[in-house]
């Protein structure tokens, strides 16, 4: 049983969903997702990070990269800084 990605950000617009209780994340600090998909992990930290804080969304794929940019839209993230590129240990490129 999957959730439809188009439903998601409802969801975390009505904030239906919890981001287990997490310490690490406090103000201020800089989160990076990498291979973000449509922001699940981008949009909770968002809220952990904030004030002063910043979210580098990595999400190759233009499907998901859109779906990624309209879920920031929705909820009004402006301190997430979406990538659209694959995070790797070499320099390259690649077909997707």
């Amino acid at each position: 049983m999957g959730m439809d990605m188009h439903e998601w950000p409802y969801l975390v617009k009505n904030n239906m969903f919890g981001w287990p209780s997490n310490p690490v994340l406090q103000p201020g600090m800089v989160f990076l997702d990498v291979g973000a998909n449509v922001g699940y992990y981008s949009l909770l930290a968002a809220t952990r990070i904030a004030p002063g804080g910043a979210v580098h969304a990595f999400e190759p794929v233009a499907a998901q990269h859109a779906a990624l940019c309209a879920n920031l839209r929705l909820n009004h993230l402006e301190h997430v800084t979406v990538n659209r590129l694959i995070v790797s240990e070499t320099r390259g490129t690649m077909e997707i």
